[in-house]
């Protein structure tokens, strides 16, 4: 169902183990890799994994209010920050967090 599949989607189940995507730490600019589906992150380019490069126009990334245990959404270009899920492509991050 949709539902179901937005929570896959959200919970990184449906990106598996082999999709890797590039981040820039918003603080220090540093590039590293990390697969949503695992927490796995690495500095260098995980081997025979596809890994999508970051966007130029940004992208909405899902985090966790640690404090309320409830998801919120960042833009990396903007920086807007928002907790109602944004439409589109929405990377969740939770468990590299």
């Amino acid at each position: 169902t949709l539902s179901s599949a937005r929570s896959d989607a959200t919970d990184g189940t449906a990106w598996g183990e082999n999709f890797w995507i590039t981040i820039s730490d918003p603080q220090t600019g540093a590039q590293f890799y990390a697969c949503p589906a695992t927490g796995d992150a690495s500095w260098e380019a995980p081997a025979g994994h596809f890994v999508m490069p970051p966007n130029d126009a940004g992208e909405w990334w899902e985090l966790t209010d640690e404090a309320r245990d409830i998801p919120y959404y960042y833009h990396t270009k903007t920086k807007e920050t928002q907790w109602t899920r944004p439409e589109g492509f929405v990377i969740p991050l939770n468990i590299i967090q």
